[in-house]
C-alpha cells in the first residue's frame, strides 16, 4: 500500500453501528492500539461519510478505513469509486449486524480485531458491480461491493432464527419462505443475462453477487467469488408450497441450483425490467427501480484482507 507513513490512515467511524456501548468501548481501544497510526472520524450520517470519504482523498489519502455494517461499507466504497481514481484502497473494520461483505474478505467480524490489518496487510484488487437504473425520480447510477438482492428479501430474513441458518445453511431463507408463504409477492420480471434474449419470469426473489453472503451471514452464493471478473445471479422462482419445501429438501440432500425452482447463473452484465417499480437493496441500501442494469468491474478497488480470504481465487497480492 502506498500511504506514506508518515501520514495516518483515516477510519471513518459510524458510531450507530451494532451495539453502542460495544461500539464505543471498540473504538477507545483501537485509539489505544493503533493511535499514532490512524485519524478517526465519527460520521453523522451516510451523506456526511461518503462526503468526508471525498475530502481525504482530496487531501491525499491513498487508504480509507470504513468501520461500520454494509451500508457504510458501500456508502464509503461508492465514494472511492465515484471519484474515479483507481488507487485509492478500502479497509474494512466490521462492527454492524451483517458484516457480509467482511466474512467474503476473510475478516475477523470484530473491529478491534481487524485493525491491525490496515497496517500489515497489503490492499488486493477486487472486482466490484456498477448499477445504472430508471426509476420515477431519473436515471441513476451507484456501485457496489457485495450483494443486490430484491422481492420478498426483507420478509425472508425476518423469520430466520440463528439455528435455522445453522440448520438450513445457504438456502435457509427458504425456511423462512415456507413461514410467510401467504404472505409473498410474486414479481413479473424480464430477465437478460450479458446480451442473450431477455427471459420473462415469475420470481420470487433476486441476488445478483459479487460476494458470497447476505442477511447476516446467509451463503446465498456459496461458491462467488471476488477476483472473477463474473457477478453470480440466483433467482428464486415462484412455485407452490410443496415445491419450495421440495427446494428446501434439496438443499439437505443435494445440489438447490440443480433445482426447477432456482434459476443459477454466472455473468458479467444482468439486466431487470418490471411493469412497476421494483425494491432492490445494494449492500443494505434500499432503493427502487423499474429497470436495471448490473455490470461488473474486474478488479477495480483495491482492499485490505483477511488472512484467509474464502472468496479470492488469486495468490498475489497487488498493492
Amino acid at each position: 500500500m502506498n500511504q506514506s507513513s508518515s501520514r495516518k490512515i483515516p477510519i471513518l467511524w459510524n458510531p450507530n453501528a451494532g451495539p453502542q456501548e460495544r461500539n464505543a468501548a471498540s473504538l477507545e481501544q483501537i485509539k489505544t492500539e493503533l493511535g499514532s497510526h490512524v485519524e478517526v472520524h465519527v460520521t453523522k450520517s451516510e451523506q456526511h461519510s461518503a462526503e468526508l470519504t471525498r475530502q481525504l482523498i482530496d487531501q491525499g489519502a491513498t487508504c480509507i478505513a470504513a468501520a461500520g455494517g454494509d451500508g457504510v461499507i458501500n456508502v464509503v466504497s461508492d465514494a472511492i469509486l465515484q471519484t474515479g481514481k483507481p488507487n485509492i484502497a478500502l479497509a474494512v473494520l466490521p462492527s454492524g449486524t451483517g458484516n457480509d461483505y467482511a466474512r467474503s474478505l476473510g475478516l475477523p467480524l470484530s473491529a478491534v480485531e481487524a485493525a491491525p490489518l490496515i497496517l500489515t496487510e497489503n490492499p488486493r484488487r477486487l472486482d466490484v458491480f456498477q448499477l445504472h437504473g430508471k426509476s420515477s425520480a431519473g436515471d441513476f447510477q451507484r456501485y457496489g461491493a457485495n450483494m443486490l438482492a430484491g422481492g420478498n428479501t426483507g420478509q425472508y430474513t425476518q423469520q430466520l432464527t440463528d439455528e435455522m441458518k445453522q440448520q438450513w445453511g445457504a438456502f435457509c431463507f427458504l425456511r423462512g419462505a415456507i413461514e410467510v408463504l401467504n404472505n409473498l409477492e410474486v414479481y413479473p420480471v424480464e430477465v437478460q443475462f450479458d446480451d442473450e434474449p431477455p427471459q420473462q419470469l415469475n420470481v420470487l426473489n433476486l441476488f445478483v453477487a459479487n460476494g458470497r453472503c447476505a442477511g447476516a451471514g446467509l451463503p446465498v452464493a456459496p461458491n462467488a467469488l471476488l477476483d472473477d471478473g463474473l457477478l453470480d445471479a440466483v433467482i428464486v422462482l415462484d412455485g407452490t408450497g410443496v415445491q419450495l419445501a421440495q427446494l428446501a429438501l434439496t438443499y439437505v440432500v443435494g445440489d438447490p441450483h440443480e433445482h426447477d425452482l432456482i434459476l443459477a447463473r454466472k455473468a458479467k452484465k444482468v439486466t431487470f425490467r418490471s411493469q412497476q417499480p421494483f425494491a432492490w437493496a445494494v449492500d443494505g441500501q434500499e432503493f427502487t427501480a423499474s429497470e436495471l442494469t448490473i455490470t461488473v468491474h474486474p478488479s477495480r478497488l483495491p482492499v485490505i484482507l483477511g488472512p484467509q480470504t474464502p472468496a479470492v481465487q488469486s495468490a498475489v497480492p497487488t498493492a
